[in-house]
């Protein structure tokens, strides 16, 4: 080891001192470049990513490059272009090698070349699993998960790997970063299986084992960790689909697990059979915990889950082979898709016996003895597809040492005729486990095909059998080398040297004829064993494909195998004119030749350079790549990159294609050189602003032309210049919490502009102050700035301070801060113009406090609440709201102006993350809507308010939030009842009053309504139009419509524009029943697709909800106990079960009979009154009384029931109900009046009750 470092330092001076010409006595003493990593191989820095950023203290140095050379290699990896930042340079994206990497640096001071130490940083390479989903829903910390159908979707990350088995079959793998992610499909037997992944590479491996469970259909329910016990305490694991192997003495005790649906206390029925005799009942079974049920993508469920045992016995018969049933009853349902039916052998373990196959991975062999990184039981059956592959083989119970040598192994069918005798294998022992054998299959030993590997071994009474399935697939493995570095499909070379190559079948049922070539021309194969290879191929200029093919002798199954390599040419191309200019009047900024730095003070810069020749020719541009700090900030290319962004402009007769947004100026002149002016463009108004920087940071800046091949890979020439530019800013940065060019990872976005006014449109504001140093105090507005440690994507060199400012005003807020460190004292202004309108993202926070009046938006929002209202944890409907633990005052409510089309306060990225926002109008109720104002969101915020939880600054305070997440992700909480993370709710109902709009014409108004966004069924997916009709009391003179106001959330103004046929010409309840219906007191019938049948009776159960909407009662029910078992839990009809519950506890009905309501039944005009006169608390008088009051109003008064008669009067005298003319009386003279008839016992029909509920309404005064 030491040895090789010295040479390879003395190797790097002399390098050096060829390039400087100096001796390496006569560097300078003043330069330094120093890493904080261990400089001795000994101690070296241990890592598990293959790529990391590696700094550097620097001193007097310029120019400075990263070396990394892989221990033992002379290959020599060389970065350029750090990140600047004082007297630190970082390169990032540095890749590793496995195992040690040598790592020092290059630079220049005065007129000499530098070197530093060597550091040292060792690789290992350990493959990692994470992210694993089933159905989109991560299971990392799930060890059993269940599904209700087959197949599913498995997918998940690596990192350090290079191919993966899902139960020992090998998956298709797409890097993602520095990650792969690998994606299958388990089709899955029902009841439990395993999933066993491993991820390797050629050193190491790793595997992970989960189950998942398949429910059957019928019971939704499956058992799951099915175990045999033995009396000696010897645990076998059962599987359905799989056979098992049972060991140990008996008798044998049975355990398992059941998942079920959440049944409480209610215990189901788990029975067993064995051998299809018959059923017993299981001794115990308990509650105990839940699982995952993966419901639909990316979504999951709980299921309960319960401990059960039986003990077995002594299992009946001598033979070897048993099955076992489990019988699930659930709710009366027994299963029936085999999700119990187990099979296992019992082996007697007096004799020597087989047990516990396990595939081995990461295997190492030493003669006879076998190391293994780790290892993974084999599953039933063993599916092998990549050879070679080893498997262990306990031996128990056997006398002495075995002699593993004597092993032999068959392939034999499911009738036992032998396929393969005598299959051959290498077996040794594993190491430390003299007992254990080690069996290696090597590359075409095992036949394709499904069968059983039998396994034998003298003093062996019984076989082993193992359910085997080979499905191997020949390919050939291509290595390309040169001066000794292998070579990568796409890798682009620099020098001469030729190269080399080995061909190597693998999993060919015998050694192939391998023919290659290059670029057309046969290349001279010579085999050497089980290879083929050709040395000193030399490379052309351009692109060089090797090409090989090989025909199974066996099956003559035909494959081939390509690669490319690429052979830079000699570059003739070249950049001139690359500087930094101004981006207001491009003008050079200042320059030092010394360091090739630009200084200026402004946070923005453009970039002129020109480039040349362009065209399609060989040794001509046709692609520019433009870098900032190491990172791609644009690409001009001449083949079409189809993206979106990219615009395009025809250059002498070539096309170019390129951002629009950042290709500020572009042109050819007649020799072929390309002018440009790179910039950056406002997305709002369209201005140049330049290209962005970070604060008091130098920026890197490099562009590199090329000639590009059509198929995108650099072949030909490049050529790279770089420039720096410092940012000389002053000491304080002032930021804006998502404000411009913010983005859900970067909320801060860019620097605000101090000459210009920010413009927003909302009457707060969270400002944010960034400094280079710690600051001694920093004061906004007059308030003390709380420091904010780390925010998301800021530079975490900077500390950070800020505050919320409230009530900003219309119009210019000028916006004082000081930042004080020591001595310094540093002053500035935030001109911040608020807009202060009724727009969509306009925002604005109103105080609760003691408030009992909020009004925002000039008044367009108003919110009245009684006194001594507090906010409390929200409760299931039907529930008394009581301020309870927890209940505040202290919140600022968060009114918002929504996307109607996202429901997006802030802006349109938060639409992003499968927004499930119903969008306004279109999923407004069935029917002709036309929305009459903004979409609202009226927010306090969760009940554990944590700003670190929810993404927001520590200085804002408790209340509202965006309905989405840093991540534009849509808000979820805990449903009522539900947890920390629970909505807020009001403990009094107040009134929520909103402008229309003024231009609807009066007589119209009537048809307005309120609509409220149910959160609770948006998120928990209850209901698929989840918008609820909550009605409203129109104001004619402030065009405002008031509705009670119980849930935070969205609200939206909307107007009926049409109904239905049959309403629209109704001879004279037209208006009664349009009113109505846009208020939501009624709705169609959702059969009806063209027709609300007004004059159809209409039933106790539809009026009964009506009444219930039409008083604006709040909900009395509870699901779990409910009054009447006729009415069912309806929701979605004419008729709603909640409103009938709560009427009855009102005492506004009665049932029909003992716990019958009969809600289908069609309902008489009489008791309708009943009804009514119930619900308005009517004053009435006796049953008398009233049919005498009667007969003098009605001539059918005798038909009125005595039980109805006081309610008859008491509606008629309020002119909510009124009789009709007697049929054949009409008015004969003068003041003669028809004899009218109530017809008491006639059945109400819907337009008859449209008319009762607006009588009603318009006299509380709720129209």
């Amino acid at each position: 080891m030491k040895k090789r470092n010295v040479r390879w330092v003395a190797w790097l001076l002399v390098w050096l001192m060829a390039l400087t010409a100096a001796p390496v006595g006569a560097l300078a003493d003043s330069w330094s470049l120093t890493a904080n990593l261990p400089t001795s191989s000994d101690a070296a820095l241990s890592t598990n990513s293959k790529v990391m950023d590696v700094t550097v203290t620097f001193n007097n140095v310029v120019d400075i490059k990263c070396l990394v050379q892989p221990d033992g290699s002379q290959a020599i990896n060389t970065y350029e272009n750090p990140q600047i930042q004082g007297n630190q340079a970082t390169f990032p994206g540095i890749v590793l090698s496995p195992g040690l990497n040598l790592i020092s640096f290059l630079g220049t001071s005065g007129n000499l070349q530098v070197q530093s130490q060597t550091y040292y940083v060792n690789f290992l390479n350990n493959p990692r699993l994470s992210n694993i989903q089933v159905l989109g829903t991560n299971i990392d910390s799930d060890s059993t998960v269940a599904v209700e159908s087959s197949p599913v979707s498995l997918q998940y990350d690596t990192e350090n790997a290079t191919r993966s088995t899902v139960n020992g079959t090998s998956v298709f793998g797409s890097p993602v970063g520095t990650k792969q992610t690998w994606t299958t499909s388990l089709k899955l037997n029902p009841g439990e299986n395993p999933v066993v992944i491993v991820a390797a590479n050629a050193q190491r491996s790793v595997a992970v084992q989960k189950s998942v469970v398949l429910l059957d259909p019928a019971t939704k329910s499956a058992p799951f960790g099915v175990t045999l016990t033995s009396n000696d305490g010897q645990v076998t694991s059962l599987w359905t689909g799989q056979k098992a192997q049972v060991t140990g003495s008996q008798p044998l005790t049975l355990k398992g697990r059941l998942a079920t649906p959440a049944l409480g206390t209610t215990s189901p029925t788990v029975e067993v059979s064995v051998d299809n005799g018959p059923y017993q009942s299981v001794t115990s079974i308990a509650a105990s915990g839940t699982i995952k049920e993966m419901t639909q993508w990316g979504a999951s469920t709980p299921l309960q889950v319960w401990n059960w045992s039986l003990p077995l016995g002594t299992l009946p018969g001598s033979a070897p082979d048993h099955t076992l049933q489990v019988r699930v009853t659930v709710n009366g349902t027994t299963n029936q898709s085999g999700v119990g039916d187990y099979a296992f052998s019992y082996v007697d373990t007096t004799q020597p016996y087989w047990s516990n196959p396990a595939q081995l991975f990461g295997v190492t062999w030493a003669g006879g003895a076998v190391q293994a990184a780790q290892s993974m039981p084999v599953a039933d059956p063993w599916t092998v597809s990549q050879a070679p592959v080893d498997m262990a083989l306990s031996l128990n119970n056997f006398t002495g040492t075995p002699d593993f040598s004597q092993v032999t192994i068959q392939a034999k069918d499911a009738q036992g005729n032998v396929i393969a005798n005598n299959v051959s294998a290498t077996i040794g022992t594993l190491s430390g486990q003299p007992n254990t054998a080690v069996i290696e299959f090597g590359s075409g030993v095992l036949p394709s095909g499904d069968y059983n590997l039998v396994i034998s071994m003298p003093g062996v009474p019984q076989d082993f059998v193992l359910h085997t399935v080979v499905q191997l697939s020949p390919m050939l493995q291509v290595e390309v080398k040169q001066a000794g570095q292998t070579l990568s499909d796409g890798a682009v070379v620099q020098k001469g040297d030729p190269v080399s190559v080995t061909v190597t079948p693998i999993n060919f049922s015998q050694i192939p004829q391998v023919s290659g070539s290059v670029n057309g021309l046969n290349l001279a194969l010579s085999q050497s064993g089980n290879t083929y290879q050709v040395g000193n191929v030399q490379l052309s200029e351009g692109a060089n494909t090797f090409s090989f093919s090989a025909e199974d002798p066996v099956s003559h199954v035909r494959v081939s195998s390509t690669l490319t390599i690429y052979k830079a040419t000699p570059s003739n191309l070249s950049i001139t004119g690359f500087q930094a200019v101004s981006s207001a009047d491009g003008t050079v900024l200042p320059y030092d030749a010394t360091t090739n730095t630009y200084s200026t003070s402004s946070q923005r810069v453009d970039l002129e350079l020109k480039v040349g020749p362009v065209g399609t020719g060989p040794n001509q541009v046709n692609r520019i790549d433009l870098y900032k700090n190491g990172q791609l900030l644009t690409t001009l290319s001449t083949n079409n990159p189809n993206t979106s962004g990219f615009t395009s402009s025809s250059l002498n007769g070539l096309t170019w294609y390129y951002q629009g947004d950042i290709v500020r100026e572009i042109s050819v002149d007649n020799t072929g050189t390309m002018s440009l002016r790179i910039s950056g463009r406002d997305s709002g108004n369209g201005n140049w602003l330049g290209v962005a920087m970070p604060a008091n940071q130098t920026t890197s800046f490099k562009v590199t032309a090329y000639s590009i091949s059509a198929d995108g890979r650099a072949i030909g020439q490049q050529v790279t210049q770089t420039l720096l530019v410092a940012n000389q800013l002053k000491p304080y940065q002032v930021y804006l919490f998502n404000g411009p060019g913010s983005t859900p990872n970067k909320p801060l976005g860019d620097p605000v502009d101090l000459t210009q006014p920010v413009q927003v449109n909302q009457n707060f504001l969270d400002v944010i102050i960034a400094t280079p140093s710690p600051a001694d105090a920093v004061t906004i507005n007059r308030q003390q700035a709380v420091q904010w440690k780390n925010p998301p994507g800021a530079d975490a060199s900077q500390w950070y301070y800020g505050v919320e400012l409230q009530n900003l005003k219309t119009g210019l807020n000028k916006i004082a801060f000081t930042v004080q460190s020591g001595s310094a004292n540093e002053k500035g202004t935030l001109l911040v113009n608020n807009l202060d309108q009724a727009l969509i993202y306009g925002q604005a926070k109103a105080y609760f406090g003691k408030s009992t009046s909020i009004s925002v938006f000039d008044k367009q929002v108003s919110l009245k609440f009684p006194r001594n209202t507090m906010l409390a944890n929200a409760v299931s409907e039907g529930s008394e709201i009581l301020p309870g633990d927890g209940a505040t005052n202290d919140r600022y409510l968060l009114f918002g102006i929504a996307d109607p089309q996202t429901g997006s306060i802030s802006g349109p990225n938060a639409s992003a993350n499968g927004n499930p926002f119903a969008k306004v109008p279109d999923q407004l109720p069935a029917g002709g809507w036309a929305v009459a104002s903004p979409v609202y969101w009226i927010d306090a915020g969760p009940k554990n308010f944590n700003t670190e939880d929810l993404g927001l600054p520590p200085f804002v305070p408790a209340g509202g939030i965006d309905p989405f997440n840093a991540g534009n992700g849509f808000v979820q909480r805990g449903g009522p009842n539900g947890g920390a993370n629970d909505w807020m709710q009001p403990t009094k109902e107040g009134t929520l009053t909103l402008a229309y709009d003024p231009l609807i014409r009066n007589q119209e108004a009537g048809r307005l309504t309120v609509f409220y966004l149910d959160m609770s069924a948006l998120q928990n997916g209850i209901s698929s139009n989840p918008w609820r009709n909550i009605g409203g009391v129109v104001n004619l003179s402030s065009h405002t419509i008031s509705v009670p106001f119980r849930h935070f959330g969205y609200y939206v103004v909307a107007k009926e524009v049409y109904s239905y046929q049959d309403v629209a010409s109704h001879p004279w309840a037209k208006d009664y029943l349009e009113i109505m219906y846009s208020k939501g007191i009624m709705t169609n019938d959702p059969a009806l697709v063209d027709a609300f049948n007004p004059d159809v009776p209409i039933t106790r159960g539809e009026f009964t909800t009506m009444v219930v909407k039409m008083l604006g009662l709040p909900l009395d029910y509870d699901p779990n106990h409910r009054l009447f078992i006729d009415v069912g839990q309806a929701t979605g009809g004419l008729y709603d079960y909640r409103y009938i519950e709560t009427a009855a506890r009102k005492g506004i009905v009665h049932g029909a009979g003992p716990n019958i309501f009969r809600p289908g039944d069609p309902l008489s005009r009489q008791e309708a009154a009943t009804m009514i006169a119930a619900a308005m608390n009517l004053k009435m008088t006796d049953g008398v009384s009233a049919k005498a009051a009667l007969s003098r109003l009605y001539g059918d008064a005798n038909s009125v029931d005595l039980y109805a008669a006081p309610a008859v009067l008491a509606v008629s005298q309020k002119k909510i109900m009124e009789g009709s003319p007697a049929p054949g009386s009409v008015t004969t003279g003068r003041g003669r009046k028809p004899v009218m008839y109530f017809n008491p016992n006639s059945q109400l029909t819907r337009a008859e009750a449209a008319a009762i509920a607006y009588n009603v309404m318009k006299q509380l005064k709720k129209l």
